[in-house]
C-alpha cells in the first residue's frame, strides 16, 4: 500500500465511521469540511508517512491492522476513559449488559490513571458478595501487573466460563496495604429490579440495580403492585447502581415526576445531540412523598434520577456524594462487529447542573437552586451530594476478611 493509498484510506474510514454511526448527512458534510483542511490534510499525511516508516523498517515485522488499530486506541485514550475502541469482543459485552447474561465476576469497570477502576459491582453477584466496592482499583488480575493496559483485555481476562477462578488484586481507599481476591466466576445476570416489597406495611421499598432494557418495565411493575391506597412512601434504593441507558432513565424517573416535566438535558458538538428529555409516563406516584438511595457506585443514569428527584424538590437524596458520571456516550457502529464509543455530550440535570467530574478539568464549584418551588441551595461539585449525607464507613480487617470467606 503506498502512501496515497494510505491516505485514501484514512480518509474514507473517518467518513465512514460518521456514516455508520449517525446516518445523517448533515453531519457526514460536516465532518467532510473539517477534514478538507489543510492542516488536517498534513497531518494525514504524517500519519501515514510514520505507518510507512514503521511497517517497512521496524525491527520486527508487524501487522497492518494491529499498527492501526493501536493508532485508534492511542488517539481515543488522550480524549477521555469513557471514549474507545469496541472490539467484536467488547461490542458483543455491550450487546449483553444491556440485554442478557454472561460469565465472569460482575463488576462494571472504568479506567483512571492507567488503572481499570471498579464503578460499581453488580448486586448479587460474587465481586459484591466478597465486598468489593466502588472506587476499589485493581492493580493485577493473575499476578500481572494492570497499569496501562487496555480495557478490552482487562475485561477479557476478568470474564470467562462460570466455575472457573480468577485472582485479582485491589487497592482500596483509605487501606495501605493491597487485598487479593480468589473470586468463582458465575452467570452474571442483567437483572434491573432484583427485589421489591413493602416495609412496616406503609413503605415500598425498590432495589434498581442498573437501567437496561428492562429496568422502567420492572419498576412500572413493583409499584403497580406495592402501591396502594395505605402506601405513606416510596424507598427507590439506587445504591451501587452504574448506569445505562439514558431513556431508561427518562422513563424511570417518568414514574415519580409530572407528566412533561424535564428530566435530563444533554448539550455536545454533534449534529442532533443537543436534545432535552422529559418525562413521557402516563402513570405516575407524584402524591406519594419518596426517598433516595445513593453511593459513591451510583453512575450515569442514577445521577440523572436522582439529580432530577432532587432538583424537582421531589424527594429526599440520602446516602454518600454519587459517581459525578456526567457524560453521554455514542456507539457509532464500523461493521457488524466493532463500534466506537464516544462521549459526544455532557448531560445537565433541570436546575442546570453538570455533575461530571472526570471532564471537568477545573476545581469550580457552581452553586444552583432547587426548581421545585423550595429554592434550596445544590451545587455542581462532580456528583450529586445527598440531602442527607452518610459517609463512606471503611470496613475494619476481620469485616474484610469474613467478606473474602463469603461469610
Amino acid at each position: 500500500m503506498n502512501r496515497k493509498q494510505i491516505i485514501l484510506a484514512i480518509s474514507l474510514f473517518i467518513l465512514a465511521s460518521f456514516v455508520a454511526g449517525t446516518g445523517m448527512t448533515y453531519y457526514l458534510n460536516a465532518e467532510g469540511r473539517s477534514a478538507s483542511s489543510d492542516n488536517t490534510i498534513q497531518q494525514l499525511g504524517k500519519f501515514s508517512r510514520i505507518f510507512s516508516i514503521v511497517k517497512n523498517n521496524y525491527v520486527f515485522e508487524e501487522n497492518s491492522d494491529s499498527l492501526i488499530t493501536s493508532a485508534i486506541r492511542g488517539m481515543l485514550k488522550s480524549l477521555d476513559p469513557h471514549s474507545i475502541y469496541m472490539d467484536k469482543n467488547l461490542y458483543n459485552d455491550l450487546m449483553i449488559m444491556t440485554q442478557g447474561k454472561f460469565g465472569g465476576i460482575g463488576i462494571q469497570i472504568s479506567t483512571s490513571d492507567g488503572y481499570p477502576v471498579v464503578i460499581a459491582p453488580i448486586e448479587g453477584t460474587p465481586a459484591y458478595k466478597l465486598g468489593i466496592i466502588a472506587g476499589d482499583k485493581i492493580t493485577k488480575i493473575e499476578n500481572e501487573d494492570t497499569h496501562n493496559k487496555s480495557l478490552e483485555s482487562i475485561v477479557s481476562k476478568l470474564r470467562g466460563i462460570p466455575g472457573t477462578k480468577v485472582h485479582i488484586t485491589i487497592q482500596r481507599v483509605g487501606i495501605k496495604d493491597p487485598i487479593n481476591y480468589t473470586i468463582v466466576r458465575d452467570y452474571i445476570k442483567v437483572r434491573s429490579v432484583p427485589y421489591a416489597t413493602t416495609l412496616d406495611s406503609h413503605y415500598v421499598y425498590i432495589r434498581l440495580t442498573n437501567f437496561s432494557q428492562t429496568a422502567s418495565p420492572e419498576v412500572g411493575k413493583a409499584l403497580d403492585s406495592l402501591v396502594n391506597g395505605t402506601t405513606k412512601g416510596i424507598i427507590l434504593d439506587l445504591r451501587f447502581n452504574p448506569g445505562g441507558l439514558i431513556t431508561e432513565a427518562q422513563k424511570v424517573a417518568g414514574y415519580f415526576l409530572p407528566r412533561n416535566s424535564t428530566v435530563v438535558s444533554t448539550r455536545g458538538r454533534m449534529s442532533g445531540i443537543d436534545k432535552v428529555y422529559r418525562t413521557i409516563n402516563f402513570k405516575t406516584y407524584t402524591d406519594i412523598p419518596m426517598t433516595v438511595l445513593v453511593d459513591r457506585g451510583s453512575a450515569s443514569a442514577s445521577e440523572i434520577v436522582s439529580g432530577a428527584i432532587q432538583d424537582w424538590d421531589r424527594g429526599l437524596i440520602i446516602g454518600d456524594t454519587t459517581y459525578g458520571k456526567g457524560s453521554v456516550q455514542t456507539v457509532f457502529p464500523l461493521g457488524p462487529k466493532e463500534a466506537l464509543k464516544l462521549t459526544t455530550a455532557r448531560y445537565y440535570t433541570p436546575s442546570g447542573r453538570c455533575i461530571d467530574k472526570e471532564l471537568r478539568g477545573d476545581t469550580i464549584v457552581d452553586t444552583f437552586t432547587t426548581i421545585g418551588g423550595l429554592s434550596r441551595l445544590i451545587t455542581s461539585a462532580g456528583g450529586i451530594i445527598p440531602d442527607v449525607v452518610i459517609p463512606y464507613r471503611k470496613l475494619s480487617s476481620t469485616e474484610i476478611q469474613l467478606a473474602k470467606d463469603n461469610m
